[in-house]
């Protein structure tokens, strides 16, 4: 077979190649005529003749050298300072979509005069390109990305394919061809001013985490009364075949730790008579609290003196996941002072005392151990 194309699936380059692969072939070498491996087989195109993917040697070797010191183990979902094993994901600058500027007028108002160049529209909070050190973003929306690595960016946000003098690939995979620990040199132009800026990329970090056994956490849960909580990923919306919430929530993360808490489920008991029903349901707020995240929610729970414990749940998929207020901290959430009760809303009151003493009989008839997952600390 020879080589169609080169192109990038997401943020990752791929090749198309006109070679047979067939099911069960992926994951399987692709060699080259002399015996060389220039690939993995990754995906072919159903109901085509002979139209396949695969990932190239490049992105590969990358991988093995980001799990060299590991002996090829990959469990990021894991890494911490204490435990910094895995493999640390793919490079990404830190921002988010880009404009082409095609269009002379809008080239004349960001005060280009030289060719090429797309605008960036947004910068992820959390991205490589926040300088955490002095507090501010090295890049910022309306900012003109004019070269990487002095590799100048087309107009369109495609760069030239080195060996390929025909084709073009978007900007972003001589990003995602590099580790993430790797200084990227960007130029940028701001208010007519060119700047060059000095980038040290990061993974990319949702606020639906992704992937099972990477960014999404394994089985963490919540048990209430027989209301089970858990939060919002990728995985679980797959299970519960929810891709609306993917789309609400699919964006970056806003705050480290932040989570969607949602209420997964309730496991049928006296105490929770009129909400069996519920289920897929994002939770707003506990004893007017906003959550922050699942470990805040069973902090509000165990530390709540109210007999009565209040949920409130959005039958809809929209809750507000911005930035805290200046001064606050981290899982520090204010009260909510907005007194409007919206009208997609649906409250959720349970007993305490009743939820305490039902709870065990509700886990034993399900076969549950425990009131929640290892990793949460929650003792009523």
């Amino acid at each position: 077979g020879v080589v169609s194309r080169i192109t990038h699936r997401g943020e990752i380059l791929r090749v198309q190649i006109d070679a047979a692969i067939n099911p069960g072939n992926s994951g399987g070498p692709v060699f080259d005529r002399d015996g060389n491996v220039v690939g993995v087989a990754t995906a072919v195109l159903k109901n085509a003749s002979n139209i396949g993917y695969i990932i190239p040697a490049t992105v590969v070797h990358l991988f093995m050298e980001g799990t060299r010191e590991t002996e090829g183990r990959c469990n990021a979902a894991a890494k911490s300072p204490s435990n910094p094993e895995g493999f640390c994901g793919v490079a990404f600058l830190g921002f988010g979509p880009i404009q082409t500027l095609e269009n002379p007028t809008v080239r004349q108002y960001l005060g280009l005069e030289e060719e090429g160049g797309v605008r960036i529209v947004s910068v992820d909070p959390l991205g490589g390109c926040y300088d955490k050190e002095k507090g501010v973003y090295l890049i910022k929306p309306d900012d003109v990305l004019l070269s990487i690595d002095g590799i100048l960016v087309g107009q369109d946000g495609t760069v030239q394919l080195p060996g390929r003098l025909s084709e073009r690939i978007s900007f972003s995979a001589l990003v995602t061809s590099q580790l993430p620990t790797k200084p990227i040199s960007v130029t940028i132009l701001r208010k007519g001013e060119r700047l060059v800026q000095t980038i040290i990329p990061s993974p990319r970090r949702y606020m639906v985490p992704r992937t099972s056994g990477y960014d999404a956490p394994d089985a963490l849960y919540v048990i209430c009364g027989g209301c089970v909580f858990v939060p919002l990923t990728k995985p679980w919306i797959d299970t519960k075949k929810r891709g609306d919430l993917f789309g609400t929530f699919g964006g970056p993360l806003t705050e480290e730790n932040r989570q969607i808490v949602m209420l997964s489920t309730v496991l049928a008991n006296s105490v929770n008579v009129g909400y069996h029903g519920l289920s897929c349901m994002v939770l707003r707020a506990f004893d007017g609290v906003e959550v922050f995240n699942l470990q805040h929610l069973a902090t509000l729970i165990q530390k709540s003196a109210n007999p009565m414990l209040e949920f409130r749940l959005k039958m809809n998929a929209s809750v507000s996941t911005s930035t805290p207020k200046e001064g606050s901290q981290n899982g520090s959430i204010d009260v909510l002072e907005d007194a409007t009760v919206p009208a997609d809303e649906v409250l959720v009151v349970l007993d305490r005392e009743k939820c305490k003493e039902a709870d065990p009989i509700i886990r034993e008839g399900h076969m549950i151990s425990a009131a929640c997952s290892p990793e949460i600390e929650f003792d009523w």
